[in-house]
């Protein structure tokens, strides 16, 4: 479950080049786009060494998540949040 999150996450980032971490707060531009490659480098490496080190690859999968959400917060910019009801 937590390679498709990261797979879907990851490509999104890469094509995209900004994703949202917080509600007010989004990652954009370069910086996105590395994100984006640990994601999906983290999934790629996790399959490679699942046949070797099986116990291993969620958690490498899960550090990544977690250097993702760090680097992300450290490097957010804040959005301008729009009142839906305003016109």
């Amino acid at each position: 479950m937590l390679d498709v999150i990261l797979i879907l996450f990851g490509l999104f980032a890469l094509i995209k080049g900004e994703f949202r971490i917080t509600h007010n707060r989004k990652v954009r531009g370069g910086v996105s786009r590395g994100l984006g490659l640990l994601m999906l480098g983290s999934v790629g490496a996790a399959f490679l060494l699942a046949f070797y080190l099986p116990g291993l690859s969620f958690w490498i999968m899960l550090g990544a998540l977690v250097l993702t959400i760090i680097i992300g917060l450290a490097t957010a910019q804040k959005t301008k949040v729009r009142n839906r009801y305003s016109p």
